[in-house]
């Protein structure tokens, strides 16, 4: 089987395996932020099998990017509650992962593995991680907001970190929360509207922005912790008792404590509720 690497670019590599024509982290600009290309962007790759993005930082989920390359017959492979950034685009398929998860392209087998990424910036370098104060689910700030904020930020940033373009506005690296729960109603009858207040009490709860255990929403590295959670099940008008509570994200199950990174921010997940009668 023939194979070609081509390096187009930071992260973005064409990986021509046979048949099958992968592209990672597609950055197809001139530049993202403070990122600068020294040559000319690179060519359109031409029909592709999939797009992989390994984790969510803008130089590696560049949406713009994304967008010219989505198409009816190309797949997008994304980390597990990433899809939804790529909502609106073009591709035949978007398939979420976490690792350990293996799919089929064309007869190549993709292994997802863990993203190991120093989010660590070197001295000079200021990132400031914006989050909208909407209603959606994962709130994430436009390309005008970024360029109004970074601007603001030039305009009073010492002349080095300024004239070096040293600032990065960005979203934040959201960590999708899961939940599992069985639930104990007072009675059969209330048990569509106790599913249906219990979820959008976690909704709400998991919000990035209005959620929270004190509705002032998830502090970036703020771990979640079952009693958050079951203090606000357990409060809901029918539910007589949570009777099991799990949480989880990107498939792996946590205990008492679901551990967030230092700078990732809480978001909703997949959320499956089962109604039982004491």
């Amino acid at each position: 089987m023939s194979r070609r690497i081509t390096w187009l670019g930071h992260a973005t590599l064409l990986l021509e395996l046979g048949g099958t024509r992968l592209l990672t982290d597609p950055v197809m600009r001139n530049r993202i932020a403070h990122l600068r290309r020294h040559a000319d962007p690179p060519a359109d790759p031409g029909p592709l099998d999939a797009v992989l993005v390994s984790h969510v930082h803008h130089d590696h989920l560049d949406r713009p990017s994304l967008r010219r390359l989505a198409a009816p017959a190309t797949t997008a492979v994304v980390p597990a509650g990433a899809g939804s950034l790529l909502s609106g685009m073009r591709f035949g398929t978007v398939r979420e992962v976490t690792a350990g998860d293996e799919l089929t392209l064309t007869g190549t087998t993709v292994r997802a593995v863990e993203a190991w990424h120093d989010g660590r910036r070197r001295p000079g370098h200021i990132t400031v991680v914006v989050v909208p104060a909407t209603r959606e689910a994962r709130p994430w700030p436009s390309r005008g907001l970024r360029e109004e904020v970074r601007d603001h930020l030039l305009a009073r940033a010492e002349a080095t970190v300024a004239g070096l373009h040293r600032i990065e506005v960005t979203g934040p690296d959201y960590v999708a929360v899961d939940v599992d729960a069985t639930i104990a109603v007072l009675a059969d009858a209330e048990a569509g509207d106790v599913e249906a207040r219990a979820r959008a009490a976690l909704e709400r709860l998991l919000h990035p922005v209005y959620g929270g255990p004190e509705g002032r929403g998830w502090p970036p590295g703020r771990d979640v912790y079952l009693s958050d959670l079951a203090v606000v099940l357990e409060r809901l008008a029918g539910v007589d008792a949570v009777a099991r509570l799990e949480v989880s994200t990107g498939g792996r199950i946590a205990g008492e404590r679901l551990p967030v990174p230092r700078h990732g921010t809480v978001a909703v997940g997949r959320i499956r509720l089962v109604l039982t009668r004491t």
